[in-house]
């Protein structure tokens, strides 16, 4: 194979990539989620009563998280590895990809005489690699008769939204469909009750001063998912609907600027932004 052919796969090996999977056994009703990184899935379940159960299937891979911090920098104990909630600078503490942080020193001297003119990759900031692996966490959960989905997305969407506030906001869409779409999809909804938060108090009418920029997000403006700003416009696709609101929702200003910015400086207002529901 000619180096210009080796390239893609020497990027590929360099760049670094979460994974989340969910795989759904029909006969026994059971989800397997595997994580690997900082996506996550959340079931929602719906309780006999109309209010809904929120259930994470998966846990974020990072230096925030206590139980990973405390793997790596156990695997490390002479080093600081863990600072900030970040593993050597980078968030996730499991992924795929990231090669310089999981290769030995050896392969990494390989790879640099092979590939790239400068020779071998520096290794002063990386003594002992490895130090982030790409094995996934596993759940397994069991589903009933009670109507649920899931909702998987990158970590884009969780840095807007909390986990309640992505079921909220899928059964506000289940809620909105007409009769013969629920009865198309084999669901028999019952309604939340008058007492959950988004019926109980309903948001003011949209009000925003033109001219928006970030500098009002230090000047105490929140944006982050707000109920205030919620709004239902995307009936055909529950993933739209979960990214608009995601995003701005109602204010349009604060939506079409976090989607008008383009790489390199869009990951300052928005990191990746994935999303599927899956119905049962």
């Amino acid at each position: 194979m000619a180096l210009a052919e080796k390239v893609p796969y020497m990027e590929a090996a360099m760049a670094g990539s979460c994974a989340l999977l969910v795989l759904y056994n029909p006969k026994t009703k059971t989800i397997y989620t595997a994580c690997t990184g900082d996506s996550r899935a959340v079931l929602g379940r719906q309780n006999a009563d109309g209010t809904w159960q929120v259930v994470p299937l998966s846990e974020d891979q990072t230096g925030v998280n206590e139980s990973e911090a405390a793997r790596v920098q156990a695997e490390h104990p002479n080093e600081e590895v863990v600072k900030k909630g970040r593993v050597l600078g980078l968030g996730i503490s499991r992924s795929f990809g990231n090669f310089r942080l999981k290769s030995t020193h050896e392969d990494q001297d390989e790879f640099g005489m092979r590939f790239l003119e400068g020779g071998a990759l520096p290794k002063d900031d990386i003594p002992t690699p490895p130090y982030i692996i790409a094995t996934p966490v596993v759940t397994v959960t069991k589903l009933d008769d009670r109507p649920a989905f899931v909702v998987l997305a990158s970590d884009g969407i969780w840095d807007n939204c909390e986990n309640y506030e992505v079921v909220d906001l899928v059964v506000r869409w289940l809620e909105a469909l007409p009769e013969r779409t629920l009865a198309d999809m084999g669901w028999t909804l019952r309604l939340t009750p008058e007492m959950v938060w988004w019926k109980k108090e309903p948001p003011p009418p949209a009000d925003y001063p033109p001219g928006f920029d970030f500098l009002e997000r230090w000047n105490n403006v929140d944006v982050r998912f707000r109920q205030e700003r919620a709004v239902i416009e995307d009936l055909d696709n529950v993933a739209v609907h979960i990214l608009r609101n995601a995003c701005g929702g109602n204010h349009w200003e604060l939506l079409r600027a976090r989607l008008t910015y383009r790489p390199p400086f869009s990951r300052y207002v928005r990191d990746d932004l994935t999303v599927q529901v899956l119905f049962f």
